[in-house]
C-alpha cells in the first residue's frame, strides 16, 4: 500500500460576506479534491487542541499522527525550524524564531514578512545583522533561514516569556506585543538594535516599501525529541515541502526531506518540482507528505481571491497530477486536510474542525459530493483529535 497525505496550509476557512456566505474552499473550483470527497470518506477533526496556540507547529504535528498535547505542550516553532536547518541545539540553548518584518512609521505591524522576501534577498541581510550584533550581543547567535523566516540562538533562560506571532498582530501597535517575561528587557534591545541596523544597510533600503524595519522574536523553544514514524506507524515516510517548520518535524520523526529547488512557499511556488519529488518518494517509501502553504499566505494577506486561486492551483496542479500519478500502484490511499483555519476576514490562524477524506483502496463513499467545510461537518464523521486521523489513514 502506498499512502499520500496532501497538505494545503490554512486553507479552511469561515463563510467571507462578500462571497455570499461561502467560505473560499466553497468558491473555488476544485474538481480533483471534489472527486476524492465523492468516492472517499470524508468528515472533520479538530488538529489543534483545546487550549494550545494555533500553530502550523500544532496542526501539521498532528496531521502526522502526534498528540501536541504530548509532544509539544511546552515548546514553540524555534527548535522545530531548528532541526530542519540542521542546527543542533545544547541543553541549555534556545532557539527563537526570527521574522524580518516591517513596521510602519505609526509603531504598528505593517506585514509580516518584509515582502514576502526572497531568501536570496534575505540572507546578506541576515548575515549582515548577525556580523553587526555579534559583539554586543554575544549571548545570541543569528541564523539565516529561509524567505522572511530566521532563527536566533541564545543561552538566555527564557522559560516563562511569552510571545506574539508577527501574523496575528498586523495592524496593531507592536508595542503593546513584543517578548514578556524574565529576559523581555534583553530580548527588546536586540531588536531595537537590529532595528537601527536595518534602517543603514543599503541592501536593505534599496528594497524601498518592502524593505524589513524590524526583526521580530516569538516561539522559543529547547531542543525536540520525537519518536520515530516508523517506530509509531510501521511505516517510513518522505516530506515535500518550501517550509522549515513541517521539514523541522519530518526531520524530528525520522522522515526523508527533499529539498526542491522552485518551492517557495508561497503562491510562486513549483508545483510540479513538487508532485514530481512526492512520487518519486513513493518509489521507495511507503508514505509521502506533500505541504503546500500558499492558501496560508493569503489568508494572512486577508486576500480572498488570492486564497480562492491558492486552492485552485492546489487542486489542478497538486491534486490532479498526483492522482494521475497514483495509478500506477494496485493499493494506495490518500488523506486531504489541513492543518488549521486561516480565516481571510481575520488574517491569522484559528482552531477548530477543518474537513478531511479518506480516498482509495478499501474505503467506501459516504454520499458527501463536494470537499467543503460545510458538506464535510453536514456529512461526514467527526473524528475529534486531529491525531487520530493517522491510524484511520493506514487501519481502514
Amino acid at each position: 500500500m502506498k499512502y499520500v497525505i496532501l497538505l494545503p496550509d490554512g486553507a479552511a476557512d469561515e463563510p467571507v460576506e462578500e462571497l455570499g456566505g461561502l467560505t473560499p474552499l466553497e468558491q473555488a473550483e476544485t474538481p480533483n479534491m471534489d472527486r476524492l470527497a465523492r468516492e472517499g470518506r470524508c468528515g472533520t477533526q479538530q488538529p489543534i487542541p483545546e487550549g494550545m496556540e494555533a500553530g502550523s507547529e500544532v496542526g501539521n504535528l498532528s496531521v502526522l499522527g502526534y498528540d501536541p498535547v504530548v509532544h509539544l505542550r511546552d515548546s514553540g516553532r524555534g527548535p522545530i525550524e531548528a532541526a530542519s536547518l540542521g542546527i543542533d541545539l545544547a541543553d541549555e540553548e534556545s532557539a527563537l524564531r526570527m521574522n524580518l518584518v516591517r513596521v510602519g512609521s505609526d509603531g504598528r505591524m505593517v506585514d509580516h514578512s518584509a515582502g514576502h522576501i526572497t531568501t536570496e534577498q534575505a540572507r546578506p541581510i541576515v548575515e549582515a545583522l548577525s556580523a553587526a550584533l555579534v559583539d554586543e550581543f554575544s549571548e545570541f547567535r543569528i541564523c539565516t533561514g529561509k524567505g522572511y523566516r530566521h532563527l536566533a540562538i541564545t543561552s538566555l533562560p527564557l522559560e516563562g516569556m511569552t510571545y506574539s506571532p508577527p501574523h496575528s498582530i498586523v495592524g496593531e501597535p507592536v508595542a503593546d506585543h513584543l517578548p514578556r517575561g524574565g529576559q523581555q528587557a534583553r530580548l527588546r534591545e536586540l531588536m531595537a538594535k537590529a532595528s537601527l541596523v536595518l534602517q543603514d544597510l543599503e541592501i536593505n533600503t534599496a528594497r524601498g516599501d518592502a524593505a524589513a524595519t524590524d526583526i521580530w522574536l516569538w516561539g522559543a523553544g529547547k531542543k525536540l525529541s520525537l519518536p520515530p514514524f516508523v517506530d509509531e506507524y510501521g511505516l517510513n515516510g518522505g516530506m515535500v515541502t518550501a517550509v522549515d517548520l513541517p521539514k523541522g518535524l519530518a526531520k524530528l520523526i525520522g522522515m526523508s526531506v527533499e529539498d526542491i529547488p522552485g518551492a517557495t512557499g508561497f503562491t510562486d511556488t513549483d508545483y510540479s518540482a513538487k508532485v514530481s519529488a512526492a512520487l518519486d518518494i513513493l518509489e521507495e517509501k511507503d508514505l509521502v507528505y506533500l505541504h503546500v502553504e500558499a492558501p496560508d499566505e493569503m489568508g494572512h494577506a486577508s486576500d480572498r481571491q488570492g486564497k480562492i486561486e491558492a486552492i485552485e492551483a492546489f487542486d489542478s496542479r497538486v491534486v490532479g497530477p498526483i492522482l494521475a500519478g497514483l495509478e500506477r500502484y494496485n493499493k494506495k490511499r490518500i488523506l486531504l486536510t489541513c492543518d488549521h483555519l486561516t480565516p481571510v476576514a481575520i488574517g491569522d490562524h484559528r482552531a477548530g474542525a477543518v474537513p478531511y477524506v479518506l480516498w482509495g483502496t478499501g474505503i467506501t463513499a459516504d454520499g458527501v459530493r463536494v470537499f467543503s467545510e460545510k458538506e464535510c461537518a453536514a456529512k461526514g464523521e467527526d473524528v475529534g483529535a486531529g491525531h487520530l486521523l493517522m491510524s484511520k489513514l493506514i487501519g481502514i
